[in-house]
C-alpha cells in the first residue's frame, strides 16, 4: 500500500491536507471523495509520501470480505475453500487484536508441542515400565492352581497317552447324558480354563488360558470341563466334581 497526501481547497478559499492509504493514486482520490462527500473540496495536488505502508484495519476488513465472497462462489467443497479452512478466522483475529498469526505458525507451534508431549510421554512410559518391573519383582508372582480342581499335571498325563483322544462337544454331551442324565441342551462344554498366578501377598491375577479340551481314554480315565445351568463341573476319571473358579 502507498500513502498519498492530498491537498485540497475548500469553498471558502482555505486549503487543507489529508493523507490516504491506497494502492493507487486513483483509489486515494476516490477515498477522498468518499470521506468529504458532505462538503465541497477541490483537489489541487496529490503527492506520494510513502510506499509499502500497511493497510488500515478497515481496508483489511473490506479485502477480507471480498476474498470470502470469491471463495464462497467456488463452493464449500472446492479445493481453495478447503485450503482456506480456518484461515479467515485467524485473519479476523489478527485485524481485531493486532496479531500476526498464520495457519502455518499454528501448525508449526502445534507440531512442536506435539513433539514435546511425545517426548514427555515416552519418558513417562519408561518410568511406568520400570516401576511395573520393580513391582513385578517385589510381588514374586508364581503359577497358581486351586487344589479343589483337577491338576494340570493330571490332565496332561491323560492327553499324552497314545490311545487318548479328544472328544467333540457333541460326543462329550452324549457321554454326560448317557452316564449322568445331563440334558444336552443345557450343557456347555469348555475347551480351556483360566490360568492364574499368585503373589506373595496372596493376590491372584489371570494371565491366560490353559488347554482343557474334553479327552477320553477309558471309562475310568477321562476329563470334561462343563457347565449345566448355573452349576460348574469337572468330570475326571468317572468322578463328577464341582469346578471351583
Amino acid at each position: 500500500m502507498n500513502i498519498y497526501e492530498i491537498t485540497f481547497q475548500r469553498e471558502n478559499g482555505t486549503t487543507g491536507t489529508d493523507r490516504f492509504t491506497a494502492t493507487t493514486e486513483a483509489q486515494a482520490r476516490r477515498d477522498f471523495k468518499e470521506v468529504y462527500r458532505h462538503g465541497i473540496g477541490t483537489i489541487t495536488n496529490v503527492e506520494l509520501v510513502a510506499e509499502d505502508a500497511p493497510a488500515t484495519k478497515e481496508q483489511e476488513r473490506k479485502a477480507l470480505e471480498q476474498i470470502k465472497k470469491i471463495v464462497d462462489c467456488l463452493g464449500k467443497d472446492s479445493y481453495i475453500a478447503t485450503a482456506f479452512e480456518g484461515c479467515f478466522e485467524i485473519a479476523e483475529e489478527n485485524i481485531e487484536n493486532d496479531f500476526a498469526c498464520s495457519m502455518r505458525q499454528r501448525y508449526e507451534r502445534a507440531s512442536k508441542e506435539a513433539a514435546s508431549f511425545e517426548t514427555q510421554a515416552s519418558k513417562y512410559k519408561k518410568q511406568v515400565e520400570q516401576l511395573e518391573a520393580q513391582l513385578e519383582r517385589e510381588q514374586e508372582w508364581k503359577p497358581y492352581e486351586d487344589n479343589e480342581n483337577v491338576a494340570q499335571e493330571d490332565y496332561e498325563h491323560l492327553v499324552k497317552q497314545r490311545d487318548t483322544r479328544y472328544l467333540t462337544d457333541e460326543e462329550a454331551k452324549d457321554l454326560l447324558y448317557d452316564w449322568y442324565g445331563f440334558a444336552k441342551e443345557k450343557v456347555v462344554i469348555y475347551h480351556s480354563i483360566p490360568r492364574f498366578e499368585v503373589s506373595r501377598h496372596r493376590s491372584l491375577r489371570r494371565v491366560g488360558e490353559i488347554d482343557r479340551r474334553p479327552a477320553y481314554n477309558a471309562t475310568d480315565w477321562n476329563y470334561i470341563r462343563f457347565d449345566c445351568g448355573a452349576m460348574t463341573y469337572e468330570l475326571h476319571n468317572d468322578n463328577l466334581r464341582f469346578f471351583v473358579h
